[in-house]
């Protein structure tokens, strides 16, 4: 066992390769080194709560790497260590499907790799300073289902169970990597003529029995009953909520491909294209001693099965029955994206030569795309500290005596200028480059806690007070804000 862990040779190679390529990708959301969203509590707080979103093997993972509670902010190393546990769980599930026969791994292999890691719908999970570690490691853990081999069938199911449960317990939605990795562990064992059809139906009865237990066990014990959560965990799988789903989605998405140009849709069309074409090749070479009509019937299934990757990957969030969907629970289309890598790297000769052609322009768009993306949020962190700095001055200024720990707050923050431009190159940043403050305790007003040394928190002002402010003169006003005193409530009011 100990051996089987331990990488040598190329998959030293390939570990290290993939390391440098993912540390190069995450590189600009450290260096850009912003709050993200549940960060701003957290880091004031020290408090997890993410047993309350039914992730307890989370709240356990962060506890013990914090050793203990109040947890604190290591970013970031908890991103380092998350990139590092993924190389090496992507390069044991590579020597476990390419490392045999002498076949030797290449950049098609890593690019293939760097794809799932890759996905922009996993760029925001990146983002968090605590989350990115347990994020990183739900979609590790689905490899290491395929990576370590089980050569009894009973501890096989058993393993894959435990580690899909674990999944789901870490984050839901990435299960959905699971179920793609499934449809891709077919068509690998059919390429290479390989037995598939009982670990198919063993990984899929794992998979249904995982989310049975989770369902009964997990949820009513962990998931707060009370707001958004006990909502956002409802299931039906009726076939209004099935198809409203996949609309939110089919929005998520295309709102992603409108930034994209023409010099990188051209070579990504291509390489999908080429690589879905590599996949029927491989296929019908494998099965070329099977019957014509078998051969032709895999061949339409190979064409087809990118649909049924993208479907895989997102099915569980398909039959959420009122919960909201956002950029970061679309972590399955790193599976479709993941696909398209493996296909390409089954290519030889002059195609292999191609499609690393084609890579290098997808590449390059994967890249500046984050780095954009990291300027972003630099620079919004850059114009959110000289605002929120302007108005605890001013609270500091209008509240002497510190009589006021209530604020309100009526209209959002504006964008930056250079985040408004990257917005209108990017819509999908309009998403997940969050803007601070708005009318919210956790999130909202948690920023100027960081810029003041008493506790502020939110309190939605109520009718009366909202009357009085419309007769009053504001304590502080600006072009962008308007700070107002109502006895011992602050109320802030964006222009």
């Amino acid at each position: 066992m100990a051996s089987f862990f331990r990488l040598s040779g190329q998959y030293l190679r390939y570990f290290f390769s993939l390391l440098f390529v993912s540390f190069i990708y995450v590189l600009p959301i450290i260096l850009a080194g912003r709050y993200y969203n549940d960060d701003l509590g957290r880091t004031i707080t020290g408090a997890t709560g993410w047993n309350g979103d039914g992730r307890p093997a989370t709240e356990q993972l962060m506890r013990l790497y914090s050793f203990g509670r109040p947890i604190t902010d290591t970013f970031p190393l908890t991103l380092l260590l998350g990139i590092v546990i993924f190389s090496y769980s992507m390069t044991l599930y590579m020597r476990r499907y390419f490392g045999e026969d002498d076949q030797s791994l290449g950049i098609l292999h890593v690019f293939a790799g760097f794809l799932l890691l890759a996905n922009p719908f996993f760029i925001n999970n990146l983002s968090y300073r605590f989350d990115c570690l347990h994020m990183l490691i739900s979609i590790s853990v689905p490899l290491l289902a395929f990576a370590i081999p089980c050569k009894n069938e009973i501890a096989g199911m058993v393993f894959d169970l435990i580690c899909v449960f674990l999944t789901l317990c870490l984050f839901q939605p990435s299960v959905g990597v699971y179920l793609s990795l499934i449809l891709v562990e077919v068509l690998i064992c059919l390429v290479f003529g390989k037995p598939f059809l009982k670990r198919f139906l063993s990984r899929c009865i794992a998979a249904f029995f995982a989310a049975i237990i989770y369902v009964t066990l997990i949820v009513p014990r962990f998931v707060d009953k009370q707001g958004w959560r006990a909502e956002a965990s409802k299931l039906a799988l009726r076939p209004d909520v099935l198809t409203g789903n996949m609309e939110k989605i089919f929005v998520i998405i295309k709102r992603y491909l409108r930034g994209l140009s023409t010099p990188v849709l051209i070579p990504a069309v291509c390489f999908v294209c080429v690589s879905t074409g590599v996949w029927v090749f491989a296929l019908k070479k494998g099965l070329q001693k099977k019957n014509r009509i078998i051969v032709t019937a895999a061949c339409v299934l190979t064409v087809l099965s990118p649909a049924f990757v993208f479907l895989a990957g997102l099915m569980p969030l398909t039959v959420l029955e009122s919960g909201t969907i956002s950029d970061h629970a679309l972590v399955g289309i790193g599976g479709l994206i993941f696909f398209v890598g493996i296909g390409a790297s089954l290519s030889k000769g002059w195609c292999e030569r191609a499609l690393i052609v084609l890579m290098v322009p997808c590449m390059l768009f994967l890249y500046v795309y984050i780095f954009s993306y990291g300027n972003a949020m630099d620079s919004q962190r850059r114009y959110e500290e000289f605002v929120a700095g302007s108005i605890v001055h001013d609270i500091e200024t209008t509240d002497i005596e510190r009589e006021c720990e209530n604020i309100d707050v009526i209209g959002e923050m504006p964008r930056s200028a250079q985040l408004k431009v990257m917005c209108e190159k990017f819509p999908q940043f309009r998403s997940i480059v969050p803007v601070y403050i708005y009318p919210e305790d956790w999130i909202g007003t948690a920023l100027l806690n960081h810029y003041s040394d008493r506790k502020l928190s939110w309190q939605e002002a109520s009718e009366t007070e909202l009357a009085v402010m419309k007769r009053s003169d504001p304590a502080v006003r600006n072009s962008l804000y308007a700070l107002y005193r109502i006895e011992n409530k602050l109320i802030l009011v964006f222009n």
